[in-house]
């Protein structure tokens, strides 16, 4: 069985820290090749709980699409 709970937190993690790379990128004047995120990132709080609520998301829809979880 899939632990969906571990592999949002791992998504999120994962997400984040391409969000921060491409980001000091960005802002050192570099071409950014920017992962697949819900809005502009600049890594205030706003943006960070949004990307993460993005790549968590999928994980947390197939955690309460399993039969038997309340």
């Amino acid at each position: 069985m899939t632990d969906h709970r571990l592999a949002a937190h791992e998504a999120a993690l994962e997400h984040l820290q391409r969000c921060e790379v491409a980001f000091e990128q960005a802002s050192e004047g570099a071409e950014v090749d920017w992962p697949d995120m819900a809005g502009p990132y600049d890594g205030c709080e706003v943006c960070m709980v949004r990307e993460v609520l993005h790549a968590a998301w999928p994980h947390m829809l197939a955690e309460a699409a399993e039969p038997g979880v309340p």
